[in-house]
């Protein structure tokens, strides 16, 4: 193979080589704001979860405690109905146990969604770090492409300058002497 048409094979694989390292550095970073785009959608999710969750807990702890109330109501009403005193002895400790239990029944209700609040938060923030992870990701495989795309050309350079270019300038290459059917001639 002659010289110029090595150096030129040379020279096209090495820019080949750079082009694919920079296309897969692009690829990795898009592929990363990608992800980052899908856990930032999550993290949104977790959040409106999270709202959700607030409002249905504090609806359920309401209801719980107006159902005691109707419940207190019908026992007094029964209560009365049958001739006894609501107000004093079985009948006013019946609807104390009522209410205490109740008001338990509530906070248990007011705790577990506090709770669900909580991890839907917490699943929120995972996500948002993600993000963040995944942006830091993207940034660093594209700069790694680039520093390798830079070495594959400073490899290229220092063994084209060590080897192919060194033999065009030799007194005894063929290419200086004319034995080459590129060059032609005698220089």
């Amino acid at each position: 193979m002659c010289v110029p048409l090595a150096v030129a094979a040379a020279v096209a694989a090495t820019a080949t080589s750079v082009a694919g390292t920079i296309s897969q550095a692009n690829t990795a970073r898009r592929t990363a704001n990608y992800q980052a785009a899908v856990a930032r959608n999550n993290q949104e999710i977790a959040n409106q979860n999270a709202q959700t969750a607030a409002q249905v807990g504090a609806a359920q702890e309401a209801e719980k405690r107006q159902d005691i109330r109707r419940l207190t109501a019908a026992q007094r009403v029964a209560g009365a109905a049958s001739g006894l005193d609501v107000n004093s002895g079985s009948m006013l400790a019946l609807q104390e146990d009522t209410a205490g239990l109740g008001e338990l029944d509530a906070l248990t209700i007011r705790d577990s969604a506090n709770r669900q609040v909580r991890g839907y938060q917490q699943q929120g923030l995972n996500y948002g770090t993600q993000a963040q992870a995944d942006i830091a990701a993207g940034k660093a495989a594209r700069t790694a492409g680039y520093i390798s795309a830079a070495g594959t050309l400073f490899e290229a350079g220092s063994s084209m300058k060590g080897s192919k270019w060194n033999s065009l300038k030799t007194p005894n290459s063929p290419m200086v002497q004319g034995k080459s059917g590129l060059m032609g001639g005698r220089v």
